[in-house]
């Protein structure tokens, strides 16, 4: 009997919980796609729903984006009417950039988001333009997946150094930024994402890095299992220049090749390159000691010719004129 009257006040708790999920005020929070303009925006972007909300324009009151932080915005929203459930995001700080414009699932240029359908299950939704910082916009009912993408640029070498873009769950492409205290490296930072696909492209878009290693078919990588191991990711070929690509949650460790410029003493200066993985290599000079030059690599065969850029002569295990490579493998065993 105990049972019975157990199961007959079942159904109206369910039916109670169910009821306090559509009535309860709901948030919505905005990673802004103006972040750029500063201040200039402060107060002007709003949730707009002409119909059936109320005071919800974009000219309103009601639906002002505020800041939370970290460049996220919050604004609450009362408990929704019946037929509540597309919205667009305005931004309209007046006669000042970046003037009138719309924000939803067409990026800049708006798209009605469907956010009464996860309001139905959730008090909170998330918004997060992919790529960053105006793409599409990434609806979620939970904080969104975020990284911080670090590339050992594959094509360092060809391209002096010029930026790769990167393209995540196939979306529209974004240009990477160098890392000016770690050379070599670019960066980007990665939001909204479901799952970590990635695809590398070069600066002149006819050569990428995925999963087939560096080529010229553009096929992605996922390296999803990494998220949430560190806010940073790190990703080079393995091996160099045009190995698959091979990923860690922490800093890889550098290895250095310092070479006493051979050619030192001549005029003009002659600079020494490094023979690696059918690349001629720049070295960089050394700014501790005089005369030497220096390599950084990750993961490329332990073993090189040097070279004279300006007369190419070479220079190998058995002296000058040797086309046999010096192999590092010793000294790494023992040192970086």
């Amino acid at each position: 009997m105990i049972n019975a009257l157990l199961r007959s006040l079942r159904v109206p708790a369910l039916l109670l919980a169910v009821a306090s999920q559509t009535m309860a005020a709901k948030v919505v929070r905005l990673y802004n796609p103006w972040l750029s303009y500063g201040a200039a925006v402060t107060g002007k972007i709003h949730l707009v729903n002409y119909y059936p909300l109320t005071n919800y324009g974009p000219q309103s009151t009601d639906n002002v984006f505020k800041s939370v932080g970290g460049g996220w915005l919050e604004v609450t929203l009362p408990t929704l009417p019946a037929g509540a459930v597309n919205f667009t995001i305005v931004c309209d700080p007046g006669n000042v950039p970046p003037y009138n414009q719309s924000f939803g699932l067409n990026g800049i240029g708006g798209g009605d988001m469907d956010l009464g359908t996860l309001f139905a299950t959730t008090d909170t939704v998330w918004i997060s333009p992919l790529p960053l910082p105006n793409g599409p916009a990434r609806l979620s009912a939970t904080p969104p997946k975020a990284a911080t993408i670090m590339l050992w640029n594959p094509w360092n070498a060809d391209t002096g150094s010029r930026r790769p873009s990167v393209r995540i769950e196939g979306g529209s492409w974004s240009k990477m930024d160098s890392v000016t205290s770690d050379p070599g490296w670019y960066t980007t930072f990665a939001q909204g994402f479901f799952t970590l696909d990635l695809l590398f492209r070069n600066q002149d878009s006819t050569a990428y890095f995925g999963t087939l290693g560096t080529s010229a078919l553009p096929v992605s990588s996922s390296l999803d299992s990494l998220v949430g191991k560190n806010d940073t990711l790190w990703i080079w070929n393995s091996p160099e220049p045009t190995g698959r690509p091979r990923a860690s949650a922490t800093h890889p460790r550098m290895k250095t090749v310092m070479l006493y410029n051979p050619w030192a003493g001549t005029a003009p200066i002659q600079r020494p390159l490094f023979q690696n993985g059918g690349q001629d290599l720049s070295m960089k000079v050394d700014p501790s000691y005089c005369g030497w030059y220096r390599i950084q690599y990750l993961d490329r065969v332990p073993s090189a010719v040097f070279k004279n850029a300006t007369t190419g002569q070479i220079l190998g295990a058995a002296g000058f004129a040797s086309a046999a490579p010096i192999d590092f493998t010793t000294a790494f065993a023992s040192s970086d």
